[in-house]
C-alpha cells in the first residue's frame, strides 16, 4: 500500500521546471489571445429571446440574457487580462480574471443552444494555471525577484503534469465518444463521410480553403482515409500512455500535434488550435531554451 502511494504520489509531484512552466504559460495564453481577437462577443445580444436556455451555473446564479454593452465590457477585459497572462504581468490575478470572464462568455454559447467543444479544455486549463506559480520564470514578475537559473521543484511539477493529463483526456474521450455512437466501424466511413459533407460545404458555398486539394484527393483514396482513420481513432486510445513516460510521450504527443494539423488543414478548423495550446506543456522548453542560446542542456 505505501509503495502505491509513493508510486501516485510521484505521478503528480514529479520536479517540473519553471522555465517549462513560464514559456508554456506564455504560449498557451498567447495562442487564446490571437484565438479570440477578432471575436464578436456581443453578438449574443441579437439572438432571440426565446433562444435563451441557461446552463445550470446561470441558473444557480439567476442571470438574464447579458446587454450588449456588458459583452462588449467583459470582451475587452477578457482579452486585456489573456494578454497580461502571457506576458506575466500580475500573474494570478490576471490569470483569475482571465478565467472568470473566460468562463462566463463561453458558457454563453450553451446558454442559447450552441455546442463548442474547444471551450471546456481551455477553461480548466486556466483555473490549474490560476492555482499555479507559474509567473516565477518568463514573465514581468519574474523581472522584481531575485532568484537565478531556472528553478525545478514539485511546485512546477504538479502543474505540468495536470496539463498533461488534460490534454490526454481531450484525446482519449474524443475516441470514446466515436466509439460510443459508432463503434470501432467509424474508421470505415467516419473521416470519409466527414470530407464529403466538408466538400460539399466548399463546392455549393464556393468557400475553398488551403487544403480543399487535400481532402479531395483523400476522399478519392478510400482506403487511404479508412487508414489514417484508424491509424488517427487508435493514437487518440493510446493517447495517456503518454504519460508513462517518455518512449510513449516522444511518440504519442507530436502524433496528437500532428493530428491537429490535419484536421486544421482538411476541415480548416481553427477551435483545434485551443487544444494544440494545452499541449505545449508537453515541451521541455527551458532545456531548448539552453540549448539553444548557451550551448547546453539537461540530458
Amino acid at each position: 500500500m505505501k509503495n502505491l502511494y509513493k508510486k501516485w504520489d510521484s505521478f503528480w509531484f514529479l520536479k517540473g521546471s519553471a522555465a517549462d512552466l513560464g514559456i508554456g504559460r506564455a504560449l498557451f495564453f498567447l495562442t487564446v489571445f490571437f484565438l479570440s481577437f477578432n471575436k464578436d462577443y456581443g453578438r449574443f445580444t441579437f439572438a432571440a429571446s426565446q433562444l435563451w436556455s441557461p446552463v445550470s451555473v446561470h441558473l444557480f446564479l439567476g442571470l438574464s440574457p447579458p446587454s450588449f454593452r456588458l459583452l462588449q465590457i467583459l470582451s475587452i477585459i477578457f482579452k486585456i487580462s489573456l494578454l497580461l497572462s502571457c506576458l506575466g504581468f500580475l500573474t494570478r490575478i490576471s490569470i483569475f480574471v482571465c478565467t472568470v470572464t473566460a468562463f462566463y462568455l463561453f458558457s454563453l454559447h450553451y446558454s442559447f443552444y450552441f455546442t463548442f467543444r474547444h471551450d471546456g479544455v481551455v477553461v480548466i486549463a486556466m483555473m490549474i494555471l490560476a492555482l499555479s506559480k507559474s509567473g516565477d520564470r518568463w514573465s514581468i514578475d519574474s523581472l522584481f525577484k531575485k532568484s537565478s537559473g531556472d528553478l525545478e521543484t514539485e511546485e512546477y511539477g504538479w502543474t505540468l503534469r495536470t496539463l498533461q493529463v488534460l490534454w490526454c483526456i481531450v484525446f482519449f474521450a474524443s475516441a470514446v465518444n466515436k466509439i460510443h455512437y459508432n463503434g470501432l466501424s467509424w474508421g470505415n466511413e467516419g473521416l470519409h463521410y466527414a470530407l464529403k459533407m466538408k466538400l460539399l460545404s466548399v463546392y455549393s458555398l464556393q468557400n475553398a480553403f488551403i487544403g480543399t486539394s487535400l481532402a479531395q484527393t483523400l476522399y478519392d483514396n478510400k482506403f487511404l482515409c479508412s487508414l489514417l482513420s484508424y491509424g488517427a481513432h487508435f493514437s487518440e486510445l493510446l493517447m495517456p500512455l503518454a504519460l508513462l513516460g517518455k518512449r510513449f510521450s516522444r511518440v504519442l504527443v507530436p502524433l496528437g500535434f500532428l493530428m491537429l494539423l490535419a484536421i486544421k488543414l482538411l476541415f480548416n478548423l481553427d477551435f483545434l488550435f485551443y487544444w494544440g495550446a494545452v499541449g505545449v506543456f508537453w515541451i521541455p522548453w527551458g532545456r531548448l531554451y539552453e540549448k539553444s542560446f548557451h550551448g547546453k542542456g539537461k540530458g
